[in-house]
């Protein structure tokens, strides 16, 4: 991607190494802490076309809580150990834990544009946050601020410009006076 090649070129080595390593941690916790409920949403949501919007929020409220859990466990491992992943600041840490909620709400809104086929609106998803981050990149870069931790926080806004576009997209389909169910969150778990 073109940020990862920018960053190679003006972090250096070490530092390149130390970006890859959280964000790899990074996008495995994400993974892990997603349980599959995007991808549970995308399924149920085709077979059983009229309980979509009932998936849909069920996954949202799901992808909530299991972001949450899971992006305080990854910023909290990354913080507390230093010797593994190097040192890295607080509000790096701060958006570490905020990549996870928002990479699983993004997962809601893709699948929820592609159970409809609106490219273009996906599109715009990867061309935004791939411009909003590679400015925000040059920026830090041009101040003389880009370290690992404001790469990182690059890395989140990145994700966060995404599921900002894709939730504009999909605004008016997302019923939240839906109240979560614990069976369709099983089911989709």
């Amino acid at each position: 991607r073109a940020q990862s090649l920018v960053l190679s070129r003006l972090l250096g080595p070490a530092v390149i190494g130390q970006y890859a390593l959280i964000t790899a941690a990074l996008l495995l916790a994400t993974q892990i802490s997603a349980l599959g409920f995007p991808i549970a949403y995308l399924y149920y949501s085709q077979h059983e076309p009229e309980q979509a919007r009932i998936y849909q929020t069920n996954c949202v409220w799901a992808g909530l809580g299991l972001g949450l859990v899971g992006g305080t466990v990854i910023a909290l491992l990354v913080a507390w150990r230093g010797s593994y992943f190097g040192r890295v600041p607080w509000y790096a840490c701060v958006a570490l834990g905020a990549y996870v909620v928002f990479m699983i709400q993004t997962g809601v809104a893709r699948n929820t544009l592609l159970r409809q086929v609106k490219a273009r609106q996906l599109s715009a998803m990867t061309i935004s946050s791939t411009v909003g981050s590679f400015v925000l990149v040059a920026l830090f870069a041009l101040v003389g601020w880009l370290t690992v931790g404001t790469a990182l926080i690059c890395f989140a806004v990145l994700q966060m410009i995404r599921m900002a576009v894709g939730w504009a997209c999909i605004r008016t389909e997302v019923e939240f006076s839906i109240r979560p169910s614990r069976p369709i969150i099983s089911k989709l778990g």
